[in-house]
């Protein structure tokens, strides 16, 4: 991240670098993840840090968000023509309060084709990938290409429910992508649920700055599971990205705001058109430390 912001109130108002406001598990810390990595599907259909500018304004049960970001980053030298894109993020909150939520949101972005230099393969195109549970091994189980992309249209649901040690969340993502003429247009989705309870502490907290899930407060002892399924294979416009479903357990110990480690353990299910690593069901244990200042 590298941005300026202005807060007055119940309104901020941020230019630079940021994360676009589309999907929870994106825009929390990874320290607050109850997994080691985001849901395949939010890999897949979210985009990293964009250069752009947002306007948010957060109330005590009903929080919006919107802004407009080109389709590059710091990062991007390149001498392109930039793509953009315009995003809006709308949550309400009809209880929250201390150790209680009910969070309820949509979100959706309108995007044009990723920028790209004249005459690239990629040009006019759209990729979406997802290494599956762990970013550690940078292969893709999915990898969906869409070409000749006039636009895409990414949708989303969210859903936070916490009560106490207890804590719900879910989201389905949903993407279009409008095509030139004589050419199917592209539709991929998925979603994932999961939930957490605490062995030891007393609550979850809760970024309301972002609306975004929030780690448990001071010290304490967690147990999570977590469904996930993509499926970025569509027959009518020839797209076969693959198909993805996962189950994790893990187990978090937070020693305080700053030391935690995480353990968890996922069973993969590749389905059709998968792209790497393997075809066939594996599994995958890992074990993290994590520091946070």
């Amino acid at each position: 991240d590298a941005f300026a912001a202005y807060t007055s109130g119940k309104h901020i108002i941020q230019v630079g670098q940021f994360y676009e406001p589309f999907t929870l598990d994106m825009l929390c810390s990874t320290y607050d993840l109850r997994f080691h990595q985001s849901p395949g599907i939010v890999l897949a259909l979210t985009n990293g840090r964009r250069m752009g500018t947002s306007y948010t304004y957060n109330g005590k049960h009903y929080y919006a968000s919107g802004g407009f970001f080109t389709d590059s980053d710091l990062g991007n030298v390149k001498n392109i023509s930039q793509g953009y894109a315009i995003d809006g993020r709308l949550v309400y909150r009809p209880v929250n309060e201390e150790g209680k939520l009910l969070h309820i949101g949509a979100a959706v972005v309108y995007r044009t084709p990723d920028s790209a230099l004249p005459g690239d393969e990629d040009e006019n195109t759209f990729i979406y990938k997802s290494p599956g549970v762990s970013t550690i091994d940078n292969r893709n189980l999915i990898y969906a290409k869409v070409d000749h992309a006039k636009y895409q249209l990414k949708q989303g649901l969210e859903l936070m429910i916490a009560h106490q040690r207890f804590f719900l969340q879910g989201e389905y993502i949903r993407t279009m992508v409008k095509r030139e003429q004589n050419f199917t247009n592209y539709t991929g989705h998925g979603g994932y649920v999961q939930c957490s309870w605490l062995l030891t502490g007393r609550q979850y907290g809760y970024d309301e700055a972002l609306a975004c899930p929030g780690r448990p407060v001071g010290r304490a002892l967690e147990l999570c599971g977590r469904f996930n399924m993509l499926d970025m294979n569509n027959e009518e416009a020839g797209v076969w990205g693959g198909a993805q479903k996962d189950f994790s357990l893990g187990m978090n110990y937070y020693m305080n705001k700053h030391i935690g480690m995480k353990l968890a353990y996922s069973w993969v299910m590749p389905g059709k058109h998968i792209k790497e690593i393997s075809d066939k069901n594996f599994s995958v244990l890992q074990l993290r430390f994590q520091m946070i200042l």
